[in-house]
C-alpha cells in the first residue's frame, strides 16, 4: 500500500466513528501543527467516572515530562479543570451539542476550574491550543 493509500485508509477509518455512540467509539485524539518539534497530543476518556451515561476525559498538548496544557472535563458535576504548565499562552475552546462556549485563556503556569451545568447526555468536545505550538481536540465526551 502506498503512503497516500495508507493515509486515505486512516481518514476513512476516522470518519466511520462519526455515527458511533460515545461508549462504543474509540478515543479520537486529533492534534495538529507538527512543525514545532517535540510537541504532541495526548487524550484519555473515562466512562467509569461515577456519572452514569457520562464520559469524562482530557486533551493535552504536551512537550514531554511536566510541560503540558490540559483541559479535563469531569461529567459528574460538569467540572472543567484547565492547566497550563507551559511557558506559553493557552486557549481552551469548549463545545456543547455543537455550540461553542466562551473561550478560556490561561496564562503560563496557571490553572483554573470551572463548574458548568449541561443537560444530561449533552455531547461535549474540547480543543486545547498552545500559542504557536499547535492544538489538540477530543470528541466523544458526554455530560
Amino acid at each position: 500500500m502506498t503512503a497516500v493509500g495508507a493515509a486515505l485508509s486512516a481518514v476513512i477509518g476516522s470518519l466511520m466513528l462519526i455515527g458511533a455512540t460515545p461508549a462504543a467509539a474509540a478515543t479520537v485524539c486529533n492534534g495538529w501543527d507538527g512543525t514545532v518539534k517535540g510537541w504532541f497530543s495526548v487524550c484519555r476518556e473515562d466512562v467509569a467516572d461515577g456519572d452514569e451515561g457520562g464520559v469524562s476525559g482530557y486533551a493535552e498538548r504536551r512537550l514531554g515530562g511536566t510541560t503540558y496544557a490540559r483541559a479535563e472535563f469531569r461529567a459528574k458535576g460538569e467540572w472543567w479543570h484547565l492547566t497550563n504548565n507551559t511557558a506559553h499562552l493557552v486557549s481552551v475552546y469548549r463545545y456543547v451539542n455543537g455550540s461553542i462556549q466562551p473561550k478560556v485563556t490561561i496564562a503560563a503556569g496557571k490553572s483554573e476550574s470551572i463548574n458548568s451545568s449541561y443537560a444530561e447526555g449533552a455531547k461535549v468536545r474540547v480543543q486545547v491550543c498552545v500559542a504557536d505550538r499547535g492544538c489538540t481536540v477530543l470528541d466523544n465526551l458526554v455530560a
